[in-house]
């Protein structure tokens, strides 16, 4: 069936999103077990491209839904303030103790996100966790 709603992403939205999108711009998904993602793990938002001009972004790392979503949140915030960010770039201050995180491109629902990647306490990606970050982008 082909309609405006099905054509219209904002349409599609559930009341509780909807709300997110008008009060914040923008607001997060956590897919538990998302066979699909590195990790089985699938935080990522939405509205962040529509709102702010900036890629909707992913973290595929098993961290708590409140540890992702704050830094999803800050992240967000730099973005409001002017902040880009790309891959191949290693940015300081997003997660602290003295780590950087870096961003790849990757697909996520058949939309193209950049995914947050985490290393491990010596700032490597050693250790199927943190390697599998890498896997399964879509692209």
């Amino acid at each position: 069936m082909n309609g405006l709603f099905y054509d219209d992403e904002w349409l599609k939205l559930d009341a509780g999103s909807r709300e997110k999108m008008e009060k914040y711009g923008w607001f997060v998904h956590f897919v538990p077990d998302d066979e699909d993602c590195p990790n089985s793990v699938n935080y990522h938002t939405h509205g962040v491209e529509r709102s702010f001009g900036h890629p909707d972004l992913q973290i595929c790392f098993p961290l708590s839904r409140d540890i992702a979503h704050s830094i999803l949140s800050n992240i967000v915030d730099d973005i409001k303030a002017g902040s880009r960010f790309e891959p191949g770039k290693k940015y300081n201050e997003i997660i602290g103790g003295g780590l950087s995180v870096e961003f790849i491109h990757a697909m996520e629902c058949g939309r193209k996100v950049l995914r947050i990647i985490f290393p491990d306490k010596n700032g490597n990606y050693e250790g199927a966790v943190f390697q599998d970050q890498f896997e399964r982008t879509g692209l």
